[in-house]
This record gives structure tokens, sequence and C-alpha cells, in this order.
């Protein structure tokens, strides 16, 4: 009898390994867009610290070893993550890969002429759904057993959104019209689902320092039409703002476009809340 009980202990316990999917995400927002899918279901490693800019990520060997031995990994794509995105290409297993930007479903906003898209997928409500699809779809594929689990905590993340966009809406839409700038052109996914715009952008391209003449065009168009706000986030660098803005008063306001303030126990909602609070809060606020 008690050789019976251990034999269904170990079984129990060998059916619940199973269900363990080891999922490695490169930055927070795509671990925030998982954990409600996975619950119990799955161990996630999160790559790109909080507060780093995955521009900057430098990959560990602690890192390293957790790629190679993901049952799934996900990441935006070479444009946001270019160490990430080579030291994947040498793994050679793309069918365990979901590299976002590469995907024809995802709804890309164009940068540039020379092809460079906004990376900044997950800003766009749509996106983020379709991304956990995309994500329980590959689960799905890596243990049936959890197939009603999976589409169930989909459509609750799905009425989630739904019900949080109204309230966003709703906050965004009482703004004042008022001029505003940001760093660099990362909000535009967040921007277009409320016919948002901002009428300047201090810095193209956060990889690479600013030439003078772009700087002098900068300030002649911070004279010309002076923002109320300026939108900064992790890559912004205090000393350029200061040069851009020495003869014009604005107030900054961070936006954590990465997730990296948020308290334990936030989740994919919780970081759009905050993005619609921050972005409200400045243009709410009177003239300087």
């Amino acid at each position: 009898m008690l050789r019976f009980a251990f034999l269904i202990l170990a079984l129990v316990s060998a059916s619940q390994l199973s269900a363990q999917v080891n999922l490695v995400v490169s930055i927070k927002p795509l671990q925030l867009i998982a954990e409600p899918l996975l619950e119990n279901n799955a161990k996630i490693r999160v790559l790109v610290p909080d507060s780093s800019s995955p521009h900057h990520y430098t990959m560990t060997p602690s890192d390293r070893l957790a790629l190679e031995t993901a049952d799934l990994i996900i990441y935006i794509g070479q444009q946001l993550e270019t160490e990430l995105h080579d030291a994947i290409d040498g793994l050679g297993r793309d069918q365990s890969v979901l590299r976002l930007l590469d995907l024809p479903a995802i709804d890309t906003r164009p940068l540039s002429d020379d092809g460079r898209v906004d990376p900044h997928i997950w800003l766009d409500g749509g996106n983020s759904l379709l991304i956990a699809a995309l994500i329980r779809d590959q689960l799905k594929a890596l243990d049936e057993s959890l197939n009603q689990q999976l589409d169930e905590r989909y459509r609750q993340l799905e009425q989630q959104l739904i019900a949080a966009r109204t309230g966003w809406k709703d906050r965004i839409g009482a703004l004042p019209e008022k001029p505003y700038a940001v760093y660099h052109d990362a909000i535009g996914y967040f921007e277009a689902q409320f016919n948002r715009r901002h009428s300047l952008v201090l810095i193209e391209n956060p990889e690479i320092q600013a030439g003078i003449r772009q700087l002098l065009a900068v300030r002649r168009s911070i004279a010309d039409s002076p923002p109320v706000c300026l939108f900064t986030d992790v890559t912004s660098r205090q000393n350029t703002i200061d040069t851009l803005f020495a003869d014009h008063p604005v107030r900054q306001k961070e936006l954590d476009l990465l997730g990296s303030r948020l308290p334990d126990g936030a989740n994919f909602v919780s970081l759009l809340d905050s993005l619609v609070s921050d972005f409200s809060s400045c243009l709410e606020q009177g003239d300087l």
C-alpha cells in the first residue's frame, strides 16, 4: 500500500513537471503579457534588468545558459535587442523562438525611409493581445494539456484590456490640446490609440549621438513653439535636455515604458494604466 502511494505521488509530480514550461523573455512587458496566461504552469526569466535599456543590454553567462535551456524564447527583434538577437541567431532554434517584429500579423509603425520601424509594439493594445495569442498558441504546442486553461486565461486578459481602454480613452480625450515633446519617438503606438501626436522629437535615434545640426534644429523648434511637457524614458540624457531647453522651461515626465517602477503583483493592464496616468498628469496641468 505504501509503495502504491509513493507511485501515485511520483506520477503526480511527473505530471506537474511536464506542465512546467521554461519561458525566457527579453523585457518585462512580455513577462506581464505572458504571466496571466501561465500562472503556475511556467517559470519566466526576464533578461533585461529593471531600469535598464534593452538598446544597451549586455548578456551575462547565466543569460546564455537560460537561452540554451529554454522551451520558448520571446523577444521583440534586432532593432530593440541587438546583442540578444545575435545570441539567439547562434542557437539555431527558430522553432522555439518568437521574434515578434518578424511576424506579419504584428502592426508596425515606420520610423524612417530606410526601413526602421518602431519596436515598442507592446504599447499598442491590439498588438499586446496578438502577442498574448501567439504565446498561447506556442504554449499549446508545447503542452496540449493546458489548452483549455490557456484559452480561458486569454479571454480574461482580453476582457480586462477592453474594459480598461474605455476609461483610458475618456481621460486622454478630455486633455487640452497642448504641444508636447518626446525625447525619442517611442510612444507612437500609444499615441495613435488616443488620436494624439507629439509636436517635437529631441533625438531621432537614442543609440546614436545627435549631431550639432540636429540639436540646433531642435532648439529652433523649441523657440518657435515651446512644448509644455517633455516625455522622457530610460534612454534619456538629462545633459542633452538641459542644453536644448536652456532658455525655455518645460515640465518633464518620465514614462515607464518597460514597467520597471511597477509594484510586485502588477499586470500588463497596470503598465498601460500607469502610462495613461503619467501622460495625462503632465498635460492636465496649467500653462508654465
